[in-house]
C-alpha cells in the first residue's frame, strides 16, 4: 500500500513544486527498498538460491521482485528507472490463486496466438500497402478553402476566427498546403497502418473514408464525391479487417485463455464427461436452497399464510406489477393536469395494494421470514421509495421510477432469464478478479505515462481534466481512451502538441507516443476488456452444460425439493439414515432396480440387500464422523451416475481440480454405513436370539432343579404328612369303635346319650385337636393346585395304609 501511495503522489515535477513532500517520499523509498531487500535475503536463505526445485529464483514472481528491487536501487542514479517500481504491484497477483491463474493463463495464451497474430498483421499490412498505393499525396488541402490547387496555395489571406458570444476576428494568415489531418493519411506505411488501427477500433473511421472520397488527385484539393470508388476500399477493410480479423483474434484469444485457465485449475487431464461432472458441480452447488415454510400456529397468521401461498395471490400481484410499470410509461412532460391527477391517484392505489401485500407477508411469515426472500426485500425498498416520492411530489418524484424494479419478481418466473441472472450473480467474484487485473494494468501504464508525458503542455484535448500530470489524472485519461472515444486525439496531442512542427521534432515532438498508445489500446480493448465478456460467456457455458444430459436438471431439482422437506433449517446436511430413505426414490438412470435376482459377473446372486449395497457403492457418498451427509456430496454423486463416471476416476479427478468436491478413496461412505447398519442389525438379531435361547435353557434348568428338589426334599415331607394324617384318622376310628363297644345303647335315649358321650370322649377330642394342628394341605387341595409349586410338575405319592404306618412308627 505504501508503494502504491508513493507512485500515486509522486510525479516528475514534484521536487520543484513541493520539496518537503518530495523529501518525505524519498525517505519512504529508502525505507521500502531496505524492507524489500531484507525480505529477499530472508527468502534466499530459507528457500535457497536457484539450484534446486523451490529455490528463490525458480519462481517468476521472485524474479520480478528481484528486478524491481534492483531497478529501485538504480533509480537513485537514473530517474527513468523509478517507473519500474510500479511493477511491484504485480505481487498482488500472487496473493490469490484465482488472480494468479488469470494472469498466468493470459500470458500463456499469447504463444498460442502466434498464427492468428501473424494473419492479422499480414492482413493489416496488405491493406496498408494498398492504401499507400492508392491514396498517397491525395489527402491534402490548402488552409485557404478558396484555393484548389497546390500551385496557387501561396501568399496570405484573411482568415476569420470565430470567438465567444458570436464574435469573430479576422487575421492575416500565410497560405500552406497541408494534410487534412496530420496523422490520418496514407503517405507512408507507418501512418497507413496507424490509420487502419484507428479505423479497426471504430474511432471516427468514416472520416478518412470521406477524405478519400472527396480527394481529386495529387496536388489538388478536395471536391464533394469526386472519388466514390475509394469507399469500397474502406468498406472492405471494415468487413475483413475489423469484423472478421479483429473478432477472429479476440475469439481465438478468449478460447486460448479459457483453455489455459482450465489447465491451471486442473482440467487438462480430464475427459469430456469428467469436465461435465466438475462443471455440473459448479452449477448445482450454486443453486439457492429453498426451505419450505411451515404454517404458523396462530389462526390469524395461518389465514394470512394460506392467502400468501395461494397461486391466485401471486397471479394478481404479477398483473398489478405490470400495470404499475405501464402507468410509469404514461408520464410525459407537459401532460394535462387531469391526467397527472389521475395518474397520481392510480399510483397511490397501487402503492396501497403493494403495502397490503407486504403486510400480509409480514403477518404470515414474520419479519425475519419475509426478509429472507431477496425479491420481497426489493419490494420493501421500492414501496418505501414510492411513498417517499408521493410525499415529496416535485422534489423527489424521481424515486418513483424505482418501481420498475418490481419487474424482477416477474422475471424470476421465466426459467431462461432466471438462469441468466443467477449466472451473472455467480460470476461476480470472477468479474471482480478480472477487474483487479485491469486495475493493475491501468496502474502500471499510468505510472509509465506519467513519467513520459507529464510535461505535455495543454493543447487540444489535453486540458485540466485529461492529462498525465499525476497518476490520478492518468487513470481518468486512460479510462477515456479505453472507451475508444477520442483516443487517437489524445495520442495525436501527446505526439505533436499545438505549435510543434512535427511529431519527430526533438524539442517538442514525442514520436513514441503513437506506438505506446496503440499498444495500450490493442491490449485493453482487444484483450483485457474482452476478458470480462469471456468470464460471463464461460459462466453461461457452465450453466448450460447439464442440459446436454436429458432430464438431469429435473432429476436434481426434484431431489432438492425432497431434501428440503427433511432439511427444514436449510443446513444442507441430513443424517445418513434419512438419506438412505431418499436415495431409493431416485429414477432408474441413477438407481437401477432391474438388477434384483440377476447373477453378477463374479457369480454372486444379487439379492435386494446386495443390490442396494452395490447401488450405494456406485454413488460413493461420504459420511462424516457425526454420521451426517452433505447435500453437495449427494449432488456430485448423482452426477457420477448421470454421466456414467466410475468412482475411481471421480476420486482421481477431485484431487486434480479446483472446483467441486474433494474426495478420497478411503473415505467412510454411505455404502459402508449401510453395510454397518445391516451387520449391526444381524448381530443384534442373533444376540437377541441367543439371549432368548439361553433364557429358555435357564427356565428349563430351573424347572428341572425344582423337580429334583420336590422329589428329594418336599416328597418325603409330603409322605410323612400323609402317614401322620392316616395314622390320626385310624387312631380316631379305633378309639371311636372301642367307645361304642363299651357303651352299647339299648333304646333311643340310650343311643343319644352314647353319642353325646362319644362326642365328649376325651380321646376323640385329643386326636381331633392333634389333627387340627397339622397345617399341610389335603390331598384334594394338592390335586387341584397341581403340585406344591404352581407351574411345576406334581409329584404323586402312593397311598399309605395305616397299619403299615403304625408298624413303621
Amino acid at each position: 500500500q505504501m508503494c502504491i501511495r508513493d507512485r500515486i503522489v509522486d510525479y516528475p515535477g514534484l521536487e520543484g513544486d513541493d520539496p518537503q513532500l518530495y523529501n518525505g517520499l524519498f525517505a519512504t523509498d529508502i525505507v521500502l527498498c531496505v524492507i524489500f531487500f531484507v525480505e529477499m535475503l530472508l527468502k534466499m536463505t530459507a528457500q535457497g538460491f536457484c539450484m534446486h526445485p523451490g529455490a528463490y529464483f525458480r519462481s517468476v514472481w521472485n524474479i520480478i521482485d528481484a528486478i524491481v528491487l534492483t531497478t529501485s536501487i538504480g533509480a537513485y542514479a537514473v530517474r527513468a528507472l523509478k517507473t519500474v517500481r510500479s511493477l511491484r504491484i504485480l505481487r498482488l497477483l500472487n496473493l490469490s490463486f484465482t488472480l494468479r491463474v488469470i494472469a498466468t493463463s493470459l500470458v500463456s495464451a499469447l504463444p498460442g496466438m502466434v498464427s492468428v497474430m501473424v494473419f492479422c498483421v499480414l492482413l493489416f499490412w496488405i491493406f496498408g500497402v494498398l492504401g499507400v498505393g492508392m491514396l498517397k499525396g491525395r489527402l491534402y488541402h490548402c488552409n485557404d478553402e478558396s484555393i484548389f490547387y497546390k500551385s496557387n496555395c501561396t501568399g496570405t489571406f484573411i482568415q476569420n476566427i470565430p470567438e465567444a458570444f458570436g464574435f469573430s476576428t479576422n487575421i492575416t494568415t500565410q497560405r500552406t498546403w497541408e494534410l487534412i489531418h496530420w496523422s490520418s493519411h496514407f503517405d507512408s506505411l507507418y501512418f497507413s497502418l496507424y490509420t487502419l488501427v484507428k479505423m479497426s477500433l471504430s474511432d471516427n473511421w468514416y472520416k478518412p473514408m470521406y477524405d478519400a472520397i472527396y480527394s481529386t488527385g495529387i496536388d489538388s484539393g478536395p471536391e464533394r464525391n469526386a472519388s466514390t470508388a475509394y469507399s469500397l476500399y474502406f468498406v472492405a477493410f471494415m468487413l475483413i479487417g475489423n469484423f472478421f480479423a479483429v473478432n477472429l483474434f479476440v475469439g481465438v484469444l478468449v478460447e486460448q485463455f479459457v483453455l489455459k485457465r482450465r489447465d491451471g485449475e486442473g482440467y487438462s487431464l480430464l475427459t469430456e464427461a469428467q469436465r461435465q461432472w466438475v462443471l455440473m458441480q459448479k452449477v448445482f452447488l450454486r443453486t439457492r436452497f429453498d426451505v419450505p415454510m411451515s404454517p404458523p400456529r396462530n389462526k390469524y397468521r395461518r389465514v394470512c399464510f394460506r392467502i400468501a401461498q395461494h397461486p391466485w395471490f401471486l397471479h394478481i400481484y404479477n398483473v398489478l406489477i405490470i400495470l404499475s410499470c405501464l402507468i410509469l410509461g404514461v408520464y410525459y412532460y407537459g401532460m394535462p393536469p387531469e391526467l397527472s391527477s389521475a395518474l397520481s391517484t392510480l399510483s397511490i392505489i397501487m402503492n396501497s395494494l403493494f403495502t397490503l401485500e407486504l403486510l400480509i407477508k409480514a403477518i404470515a411469515y414474520g419479519p425475519s421470514g419475509m426478509l429472507e426472500d431477496p425479491y420481497t426485500c426489493v419490494d420493501l425498498v421500492v414501496v418505501s421509495l414510492s411513498w417517499v416520492g408521493e410525499a415529496f411530489t416535485g422534489n423527489l418524484s424521481v424515486v418513483r421510477v424505482f418501481r420498475v424494479l418490481r419487474l424482477a419478481a416477474i422475471v424470476r418466473k421465466f426459467k431462461g432469464i432466471r438462469t441468466l441472472l443467477v449466472t451473472l450473480f455467480h460470476t461476480l467474484p470472477e468479474l471482480l478478479n478480472v477487474g483487479v487485473v485491469l486495475i493493475i494494468f491501468y496502474f502500471i501504464v499510468a505510472c509509465f505515462f506519467v513519467e513520459l508525458f507529464s510535461s505535455v503542455p495543454r493543447n487540444g484535448i489535453i486540458d485540466d481534466v485529461l492529462n498525465f500530470d499525476n497518476v490520478g489524472r492518468a487513470f481518468i485519461t486512460l479510462y477515456t481512451m479505453a472507451t475508444t472515444e477520442g483516443w487517437s486525439d489524445v495520442a495525436d496531442a501527446i505526439a505533436k502538441p499545438e505549435g510543434c512542427p512535427s511529431h519527430t521534432d526533438p524539442d517538442c515532438g514525442r514520436w513514441y507516443a503513437i506506438p505506446l498508445c496503440v499498444v495500450f489500446m490493442c491490449s485493453m480493448t482487444w484483450v483485457l476488456m474482452n476478458l470480462l465478456v469471456t468470464v460471463v460467456i464461460d459462466g453461461f457455458s457452465e450453466a448450460t452444460v447439464t442440459t446436454e444430459k436429458e432430464g438431469s436438471l429435473d432429476i436434481l431439482e426434484n431431489f432438492k425439493n425432497a431434501w428440503a422437506e427433511h432439511d427444514t433449517a436449510g443446513a444442507r446436511v441430513l443424517p445418513a439414515n434419512t438419506v438412505l430413505k431418499l436415495l431409493p426414490n431416485l429414477p432408474g438412470s441413477i438407481w437401477d432396480r432391474s438388477l434384483v435376482g440377476r447373477v453378477s459377473p463374479d457369480g454372486i446372486v444379487l439379492t435386494p440387500w446386495i443390490m442396494v449395497l452395490r447401488q450405494l457403492e456406485r454413488l460413493h457418498i461420504p459420511v462424516d464422523k457425526r454420521l451426517f451427509v452433505r447435500f453437495d456430496d449427494v449432488v456430485a454423486s448423482m452426477g457420477l451416475r448421470l454421466l456414467n463416471i466410475p468412482v475411481e476416476t471421480a476420486t482421481a479427478v477431485s484431487q486434480r481440480t479446483v472446483y467441486g468436491v474433494t474426495w478420497k478413496g478411503d473415505v467412510f461412505s454411505i455404502h459402508h454405513h449401510f453395510a454397518a447398519l445391516a451387520v449391526t442389525r444381524k448381530v443384534r438379531f442373533r444376540a437377541q436370539h441367543r439371549r432368548e435361547r439361553l433364557l429358555a435353557n435357564q427356565i428349563k434348568q430351573l424347572r428341572e432343579n425344582e423337580r429334583l428338589r420336590v422329589q428329594y426334599e418336599v416328597g418325603p415331607l409330603r409322605h410323612s404328612n400323609d402317614q401322620a394324617i392316616a395314622l390320626i384318622e385310624w387312631l380316631a376310628k379305633r378309639v371311636a369303635e372301642n367307645d361304642n363297644n363299651s357303651h352299647n345303647p339299648t333304646n333311643d335315649n340310650d343311643a343319644k346319650q352314647g353319642e353325646q358321650q362319644q362326642e365328649q370322649s376325651p380321646s376323640i377330642r385329643r386326636w381331633t385337636k392333634a389333627g387340627s394342628l397339622i397345617r399341610f394341605p389335603s390331598r384334594d387341595q394338592r390335586d387341584s393346585q397341581g403340585g406344591p409349586v404352581p407351574g411345576l410338575p406334581r409329584v404323586d405319592t402312593k397311598p399309605i395304609h395305616p397299619p403299615l404306618s403304625l408298624i413303621h412308627i
